[in-house]
């Protein structure tokens, strides 16, 4: 038998305790972490429910995640195919619209797109499996309200506006859950003819616009005694919105698939031909019809597609297309430039002012482009010229503080400067182009010549117009534009109103050629005082009105509505003052077609433009509506609408309405774009498409789009809760620790 020393068992007794109390705080850990991950657990399963049930209410989308967005996009998808049919100097444009929903609910898609700025768009079907709508053109409020109603009614419906001369939307309305909708749409427009070169541009997509805040141009101006720009409708850019789409950050992929064929029938052999942005099979037709489709079949939509050709014989001295009609017949001239034997020499001495725009759009490969054309043109100043540059983003600088003689050392102070610049921030024009323009002359005698180098991604085109009319003066501007998808409206209008010429650079490999024709331009004189006049009974109408002046390589282009007897053209300018004379038998001239409509989408844009000038604009109003109805046509004032005499929504089926996202121009970089974007700019950015779609007013109860788990269940205080309980029980292991140890 063996007795323990009481010392001996008081130590097994502590023991004891000990570890009554290490397994009591193990329970008690355990019950704890358990309970923790519990918790959290039913947190996330009750978040990942409500996720899920708002997803297949909403049917299946794009999930989005970035700065600034979180959720699930639900939009139409949209696939184009463009037919190019040119005979001549006319393009014929079918453009068809593929919109499918790949989701669970009734869409309404609104997808905003780029056409040429003078596309005279004549025709709109909405197709539905085998069935056809052919629609009609209305005035524009009548238009909206027919489209309205019918959406309201759940008939299928296809609205055609447009918000820019270069830009439209198609609204479809009414698309059902895995349904596919076709919008058929056809305009035509006169193929370009510069510097002995055909060339033809077909956009793809409209960049993010900069539209600056209200007044900002106003105080730009200080106007005074003028008043506030803002107080004038053209300042208040209440069509803000309506130019403007999600963009998807490039992570996403390319959307917007594009495929397109052309079938050219020049009328003579080819010399050239070409496609700088995208590569081509070519198939050779009868005569010297020339097919062409993408070599990479569907490409995505975010860059322009351009073709140019070169007959290999001599173009002929005058290119004229004549139409019949009732009590008018139409006209498209075009007459070639002066022969160089023609030009004089180079007169006065310039000052050539270089403004480069160095705004967010302008990342990537276009501010890479513009620093290699203005370098371009720096080498190209004459030692009697005098230059500055001026760059501008959301604010602008100049290299000198006033105009410097183009010495060498000047110069290769300006090359090193243009070197170093760099893109950022928004595009706030106008205090750049009051700074270039100042007095509107050039001082001294001398010639201001401003070459404004930018991809014009502006929303207040009109603002800017407006402003080069008042303060050119005797001073001309020069265009260029850069980049996949420049806005050509505000370039080429811009050039007109600055009584200079447009030029675009597409990539690298087009900086020497298309700077090279800037700079002939440049040094050689303008026709200027350009009239025409056809004999007849009564006096021709004649658009553009008056034609404008003219550079280097550019032909006389114009349309006339003429009296059907007319037999003579004849067309008299200054050049450089010496007459300029060229006369046409009207008998020579080629039958066409479509030219009447060309005439009035021409008269359409002059209308606009004496808007402008400060013209009555209901009466301008009236008269571009007529236009419109009588030639078919849409304009800012008119637009075509299909509907289908049968409802397909059900009434008790929401309809959710939703933009269709775009995609970034080729060669942009989203950061910058987003970061120098104006405050709404901004907003269809950084919410992406979360806050383009939005259930339809007419619909009654909404459906939900953007699925965000928070804002459905508690489940961020559960998340809460069961991280509190997580690290009591670390405590409480650590403080077992201790205690066993001690």
């Amino acid at each position: 038998m063996s007795i323990t020393p009481p010392r001996a068992r008081d130590r097994r007794a502590s023991q004891l305790v000990r570890q009554t109390v290490w397994l009591d705080l193990l329970q008690a850990v355990l019950f704890m972490a358990v309970a923790g991950l519990t918790v959290a657990l039913v947190a996330l399963l009750f978040a990942g429910a409500a996720f899920a049930r708002a997803v297949d209410e909403a049917g299946p989308g794009l999930g989005l995640r970035g700065e600034g967005i979180e959720g699930v996009l639900v939009a139409p998808e949209v696939a184009s195919d463009v037919d190019i049919q040119i005979t001549g100097v006319v393009a014929r444009v079918r453009l068809r619209q593929l919109f499918h929903n790949p989701t669970g609910n009734w869409l309404e898609g609104v997808y905003l797109f780029p056409l040429p700025e003078r596309a005279a768009v004549d025709r709109l079907r909405l197709v539905i499996g085998q069935r056809q709508v052919e629609g009609r053109i209305e005035e524009r409020r009548a238009a909206e309200r027919v489209y309205a109603e019918a959406k309201a009614a759940g008939r299928k419906a296809a609205l055609l506006t447009s918000e820019r001369p270069n830009i439209f939307t198609t609204a479809v309305a009414n698309i059902g859950p895995g349904e596919s909708v076709l919008v058929d749409l056809e305009y035509q427009e006169r193929v370009r003819w510069r510097h002995g070169e055909y060339r033809l541009r077909f956009p793809m997509v409209v960049g993010p616009r900069f539209v600056p805040p209200p007044g900002a141009v106003a105080r730009a101006l200080r106007l005074g005694d003028d008043g506030p720009l803002e107080d004038d409708p053209l300042a208040g850019l209440a069509d803000a919105e309506a130019i403007l789409a999600p963009i998807l950050p490039p992570e996403f992929g390319p959307v917007n698939p594009l495929s397109l064929r052309v079938r050219l029938r020049p009328g003579l052999p080819l010399a050239k031909l070409d496609s700088p942005h995208h590569a081509l099979v070519r198939r050779h037709g009868p005569g010297h019809e020339v097919q062409l489709t993408l070599a990479e079949g569907a490409v995505p939509a975010d860059r322009d597609f351009e073709l140019t050709w070169r007959p290999a014989l001599a173009a002929a001295k005058a290119v004229l297309f004549h139409e019949a009609g009732g009590t008018h017949d139409y006209v498209m001239a075009m007459l070639a430039p002066p022969d160089p034997a023609e030009r004089p020499a180079p007169g006065r001495p310039r000052e050539v002012i270089h403004v480069i725009d160095t705004s967010g759009s302008m990342g990537g490969a276009s501010i890479r482009q513009a620093r290699a054309a203005l370098t371009r043109a720096l080498d190209a100043l004459r030692p009697d010229d005098s230059f500055n540059i001026i760059r501008f983003a959301g604010d602008h600088s100049t290299l000198f503080p006033t105009s410097r003689p183009a010495s060498a050392d000047a110069v290769a102070e300006a090359r090193a400067w243009v070197a170093g610049l760099a893109a950022g921030g928004g595009t706030n024009i106008a205090p750049a182009l009051l700074r270039a323009l100042g007095d509107g002359g050039g001082g001294a005698g001398r010639l201001r010549q401003v070459v404004f180098i930018t991809d014009g991604a502006v929303g207040n085109e009109a603002e800017l117009f407006r402003l080069i009319r008042r303060h050119l003066g005797t001073a001309r501007l020069f265009t260029v534009g850069i980049g996949s998808a420049p806005n050509s409206h505000f370039m080429r209008e811009a050039a007109r109103a600055g009584r200079g010429s447009f030029s675009h650079i597409g990539t690298e490999s087009q900086i020497s050629t298309r700077i090279g024709e800037l700079l002939q331009q440049l040094s050689r004189p303008v026709l200027t005082d350009i009239q025409a006049r056809f004999d007849g009974p009564e006096v021709a109408e004649i658009w553009p009105a008056p034609i404008p002046d003219l550079y280097a390589g550019e032909p006389v282009v114009f349309l006339a509505r003429i009296a059907p007897s007319s037999s003579r053209l004849e067309v008299r300018a200054d050049l450089a003052g010496r007459p300029w004379a060229r006369d046409v038998d009207l008998y020579d001239a080629v039958a066409g077609t479509g030219i009447a409509k060309l005439w009035a989408r021409e008269k359409i844009a002059g209308l606009e433009t004496r808007r402008l000038e400060g013209a009555d604009d209901e009466a301008l109003r009236r008269d571009i509506v007529a236009l419109g109805l009588e030639h078919e046509l849409v304009t800012r004032h008119t637009a075509l609408v299909a509907v289908e005499v049968t409802a397909s929504r059900p009434a008790d089926a929401p309809l959710v309405s939703g933009k269709v996202p775009l995609n970034l121009p080729a060669g942009w970089e989203y950061d910058k774009v987003r970061t120098g974007a104006s405050i709404q700019q901004r907003a269809a950015l950084a919410a992406t498409a979360v806050a383009a779609l939005s259930p339809s007013p007419s619909t009654g109860a909404p459906a939900p789009v953007i699925a965000l788990p928070a804002t459905a269940t508690p489940a961020p205080w559960h998340r809460t809760l069961g991280a509190l309980l997580l690290i009591a029980a670390l405590l409480l292991l650590a403080a077992r620790g201790r205690w066993a140890r001690a």
